[in-house]
């Protein structure tokens, strides 16, 4: 084949195009691994949390989203707002966009000739988002607008970011519903590592301990665990339920966790052991000041019941391991079993109480 020009400019445009891919995640934004007092820094390997509120992601779609379904996102306003504008529906919390982002919109929506379906706004909008910050690190707006704690320009709060965090009961006094994450790919920033490494401050207030952020949205499929917490104002430290994504046989199932320990009091944590691959309530007390993860305790969680993933006509199901419950006291705390029941993308969800397990 002869190389000519237009070999040479379609070759070029195609590294462009991947360049710009590669670039969207604040991850590639890390100074250099580093391992302190024996632990890696980034610190992208550990679980991440996001308090959050169950109209920001209910029981149900989390459920779907660690079950497999691909077509969910954890959304910043920023994200949650284009996707609105596609549908043509309004959005109570929307923010502002600029001239460039409402024109797309427009004309995404012209082309189509109507407004876009749920499925076809989310993956759209990620387009969007993603194209978004590719445009920001070109103009190299990012440092200074979201990670330099020093900066003049840093904003604490921006609508376009999701924030996570390392320690769970510095999640839990953002909303009683705890996002429990672990990324597939990086493309979170450890902002206390950056400030670290470039300012020498891990961080300015220790609710910020821990604190990693995405921008515009965290793919569902990185959510692993959900819990549903009770409490006060700022204060969402009880558990009344965790649920924890399983993988058996390539296929996902869920474990349904009581927040009630064997002395019959409320957990405030319960996260998980990687040495034996098993789940533990944690040693920390509602109040403290929490500046690393709690460290784990001996007891193992109750079991209440297990969710499982099946064909549409709810047959062909997943299945947890036989010796399950060797590893897990059963609970006899009710629920109601319809709340664990879903169907998406022809598949459902079997709720399985742990007293019929094998």
């Amino acid at each position: 084949m002869r190389f000519t020009f237009l070999n040479f400019l379609a070759f070029f445009l195609i590294f462009l195009v991947q360049v710009g891919q590669a670039e969207t995640s604040l991850f590639n934004l890390s100074p250099s691994t580093s391992m302190m007092n024996g632990l890696r820094y980034p610190r992208n390997g550990q679980t991440l949390y996001r308090g959050t509120q169950e109209q920001q992601m209910g029981l149900s779609e989390a459920l779907s989203a660690m079950l497999g379904d691909k077509d969910i996102f954890v959304e910043s306003f920023f994200f949650s707002t284009i996707k609105f504008k596609l549908l043509g529906q309004n959005f109570s919390a929307a923010v502002p966009l600029n001239s460039y982002l409402e024109d797309q919109i427009q004309k995404i929506r012209q082309a189509k000739g109507r407004s876009l379906n749920l499925q076809e706004a989310k993956n759209t909008a990620k387009e969007l988002v993603d194209r978004t910050l590719d445009y920001y690190l070109r103009l190299n707006k990012v440092i200074p607008f979201y990670i330099d704690y020093r900066s003049s320009q840093f904003n604490d709060w921006p609508n376009d970011v999701v924030f996570t965090t390392i320690i769970s009961p510095a999640a839990a006094t953002y909303g009683n519903r705890v996002l429990v994450f672990k990324e597939r790919t990086p493309r979170a920033i450890d902002l206390n590592y950056w400030n670290f490494k470039n300012n020498g401050i891990w961080y300015d207030h220790t609710r910020d301990a821990g604190e990693f952020i995405n921008f515009g949205y965290i793919e569902g499929e990185d959510l692993i665990g959900y819990q549903i917490r009770s409490g006060s104002n700022k204060a969402w430290h009880s558990i009344r339920l965790a649920i924890y994504k399983a993988v058996f046989e390539s296929r996902p199932y869920l474990l349904v966790f009581s927040g009630v320990d064997q002395r019959g009091r409320v957990s405030t944590c319960i996260d998980h052991n990687s040495r034996d691959d098993l789940y533990y309530h944690c040693d920390y007390s509602a109040g403290q000041v929490a500046l690393m993860p709690p460290s784990l305790t001996p007891e193992r969680p109750s079991l209440i019941g297990v969710v499982v993933l099946c064909d549409s006509s709810g047959e062909n199901c997943s299945r947890p391991p036989k010796d399950l419950l060797k590893k897990y006291n059963s609970s006899k705390e009710k629920i109601n079993p319809a709340d664990f029941v879903i169907k998406f993308n022809q598949q459902s969800s079997k709720w399985i109480p742990a007293d019929l397990l094998p």
